[in-house]
Formats: C-alpha cells, sequence, structure tokens
C-alpha cells in the first residue's frame, strides 16, 4: 500500500498529507477515532466470537499496515 507516496515506511504524517490534499475535515479527529478502534480490535473481535486465529492474524495486520 502506498501513502501520499510512501510505501512500507509511511506514517501519521503521510496519512495527514493526504488528508490535506484531499480537504478532508478533522483528519486528526477521524484518524484517532480509527487508531483507538484498531487497538480495540482485540476486544470487539472476542466480543464478536471471532476465532483466536482470526483475531491474532488481524491483529497483526492491522498493527503493521497503521505502525501501531
Amino acid at each position: 500500500m502506498t501513502v501520499a507516496g510512501e510505501g512500507k515506511n509511511h506514517s501519521k504524517k503521510h496519512i495527514m498529507l493526504l488528508a490535506e490534499k484531499f480537504n478532508i475535515d478533522e483528519a486528526e479527529t477521524i484518524y484517532e477515532e480509527v487508531r483507538a478502534a484498531i487497538l480495540d480490535w482485540m476486544k470487539f473481535a472476542k466480543e464478536a466470537a471471532v476465532s483466536k486465529k482470526s483475531r491474532e492474524t488481524v491483529q497483526q495486520l492491522l498493527h503493521s499496515i497503521l505502525l501501531i
């Protein structure tokens, strides 16, 4: 995935640049809300009865994408 021209080493800075380019209001708030939801992924998935293996696989992918 490429974010604002950056491949594997994208950061919040790149996401904010992309948000600015597309005039996304309240990008910082949106970013933090999404980040918080991702950090709570395991809790949400467990409540939804997602298998442990699937929870862990998705968590690894989410964390690698957003560099959490």
